[in-house]
């Protein structure tokens, strides 16, 4: 009996799998990425475009063309789950993707069609890895901070141009190497526990690495990455653990007099992380995110506890104040307690939720390593395809020679100079280029001695002003006699009267009346001492 049993059951999976396999199989035939620059769509690539290569602004639609070997079979039957590496989990049939940061990003397409066999649900899957974005650098440049921002009228500025192809971190105009997220890949809806003492962990096994990839320095992990949303950062506690079990605490917000698992916090209370949409009354969760990242060298943010205390927020789509994930934030604790961990192995994510009256997921989370430690990890690198000055109208910048570029301002008060260059994927325009401020103050350099006799440049007496509108200098003797009216910036007065006689030594007086273009004027008495 119980041998009749076993091959009914086998005959029915049999018979099942057959049918299965005699399902009609969507063919994944092309799927278009469109690129919109700027405001217009610049290009499309389909799913044969294995490397699709952007600029840092850039959106891209991701959507799937699909034919079937049954023409019965239509789109509108299947599910599409987006998967972008490092960032989230999305379903639906088009995706329009903006990214955040200068990265690298895997992007799976996986479509499933339901199928009901027998009374057995199943559901088919074609899983297709699409293509890999990669985002261009966005210049940093380094070697203009340090012009001057006030200077006389006149003065030449030097500031450099970029040398070699900004791949360098000696460069004036440096391009950040693109880096790939590495790390799992979660669902939706895989909650955080919401009973206090309870702990929910996330594992990534790393293997591409071999035995002797080991951390060395806090630099080597380059941040670490979530999306993720929670009702109440004041009950959060985040911890991350490398495969020999050194960890770090990432978030610890939790603080009561009955403690969590980490001891202290500072009492995130109820800002929120993310677009937690349970708040609506309706239970979702995933689409749409926010991320939050966390390094030890690229921050530009505090901690999450430092940010909350001057409440840098963002309102989420619900209107509630959630921490602001435009930023790198620090960790609670530094990344160089990883030290003398190896990569590989199994990296882990330990979140605690101390509130039962809320709740939370975590959808994706990655780490990005330092690649110049391990060469091993996949990255790419823009170069500097272009680079000049916007000259303005009057020419005021100019080139001269091949590393070093001269500014001299003209017009007093505020200068303005633009900077731009283009990178090796045509990037151009907000975000790669840069304006330097020079704001110029008057610096009258009126001369208090004047020797006829001197051969170093003092034998003239020569006001230096600058930019000006109209400009006059009369010069007295002492009973008040007038020896000289300048009436231009670039007049001297070489020490003879009118008559063209030299006049005595002595001390002479001048009365100075200047008018600058851009309106405001100075008067201003004065007297130098003539010598021969």
């Amino acid at each position: 009996m119980f041998f009749r049993k076993l091959i009914f059951l086998f005959s029915i999976i049999l018979v099942n799998n057959i049918l299965i396999a005699q399902l009609p199989i969507p063919k994944l035939v092309s799927s278009e990425i469109k690129v919109n620059h700027n405001g217009k769509d610049t290009s499309t690539v389909n799913k044969d475009t294995i490397i699709v290569r952007i600029c840092f602004g850039d959106s891209l639609t991701l959507s799937p063309k699909l034919t079937f070997i049954d023409p019965t079979i239509s789109s509108s039957q299947l599910k599409y789950e987006w998967i972008i590496g490092g960032i989230g989990f999305y379903q639906k049939d088009t995706l329009v993707f903006k990214p955040k940061y200068s990265n690298g990003y895997y992007v799976t397409l996986n479509i499933y069609k339901d199928t009901v066999v027998n009374d057995v649900f199943y559901s088919w899957k074609l899983d297709s890895t699409l293509c890999r974005i990669q985002v261009s650098a966005v210049p940093k440049y380094l070697a203009f901070k340090t012009v001057p921002n006030n200077i006389c009228m006149d003065k030449v500025v030097n500031v450099f141009m970029p040398k070699k192809d900004g791949t360098h971190e000696g460069d004036p105009i440096y391009l950040a190497k693109g880096l790939y997220s590495i790390g799992g890949l979660y669902k939706a809806n895989t909650p955080i526990p919401d009973i206090q003492g309870q702990v929910f962990e996330s594992k990534i096994l790393i293997d591409d690495f071999g035995n002797n990839a080991i951390i060395k320095s806090k630099e080597d992990i380059e941040q670490v990455c979530m999306a993720m949303e929670h009702s109440y950062l004041g009950d959060l506690e985040i911890v991350l653990t490398c495969p020999s079990g050194k960890s770090a605490v990432i978030i610890n917000s939790f603080k009561t007099s009955n403690p969590g698992t980490i001891p202290g916090g500072f009492d995130g209370k109820d800002t929120k992380l993310g677009n937690d949409l349970d708040m609506t009354g309706v239970d979702q969760h995933g689409d749409p995110h926010m991320q939050y990242c966390f390094s030890t060298m690229n921050a530009n943010f505090g901690t999450m506890g430092d940010e909350y205390l001057v409440q840098n927020f963002k309102t989420n789509i619900i209107g509630m104040p959630a921490m602001n994930p435009d930023g790198i934030y620090i960790p609670e604790e530094s990344f160089s307690n990883f030290i003398g961990c190896p990569i590989k192995g199994n990296w882990k994510l330990t979140i605690s939720d101390n509130n039962e009256g809320d709740d939370g997921y975590i959808f994706d989370w990655g780490i990005m390593f330092n690649s110049k430690a391990f060469p091993k990890i996949e990255s790419y690198q823009n170069t500097l395809k272009k680079s000049e000055w916007v000259l303005d109208e009057k020419g005021a910048i100019t080139n001269n020679a091949q590393d070093s570029t001269f500014i001299t301002p003209k017009i007093l008060g505020a200068n303005t100079y633009k900077y731009t260059v283009m990178t090796d994927y045509g990037c151009t325009g907000v975000g790669y280029d840069t304006t330097i401020h020079i704001n110029t103050k008057l610096c009258l350099n009126i001369p208090n001695v004047m020797s006829l006799s001197s051969k170093v440049g003092n034998n003239i007496f020569y006001i230096n002003t600058g930019d000006v509108k109209e400009f006059k200098c009369e010069i007295y003797n002492r009973w008040g006699s007038i020896m000289s009216i300048l009436s231009g910036q670039k007049d001297g007065w070489d020490g003879r009267d009118k008559f063209g006689r030299i006049v005595d030594e002595g001390v002479y007086f001048y009365k100075l009346n200047i008018t600058f273009n851009n309106g405001s004027s100075i008067s201003q008495d004065g007297n130098f001492l003539l010598m021969y």
